[in-house]
């Protein structure tokens, strides 16, 4: 019988390359998680049973530009 497990995690507030050095909402994160288990039945059989799981979240970079154009001024 034999197990490994990996895992790993980011979370950073430079996830994407942005349009621009310095972006605005640019936060993002990430999960992954990989398991394989191995049993030997018999000198002939073997199972292995494989697990994985990754999950991203990310906001997408603004550049200047985009931002002050939604930006209001009245």
């Amino acid at each position: 019988m034999g197990n490994f497990i990996s895992l790993s995690g980011l979370n950073t507030s430079r996830f994407l390359d942005g349009p621009e050095f310095t972006v605005m909402h640019d936060h993002g994160n990430q999960q992954n998680i990989f398991d394989r288990l191995d049993l030997k039945v018999s000198s002939k059989d073997t199972i292995n049973f494989n697990f994985g799981f990754t999950r991203s979240w990310f906001q997408t970079p603004n550049s200047f530009d985009s931002q002050n154009a939604t930006a209001w001024s009245g």
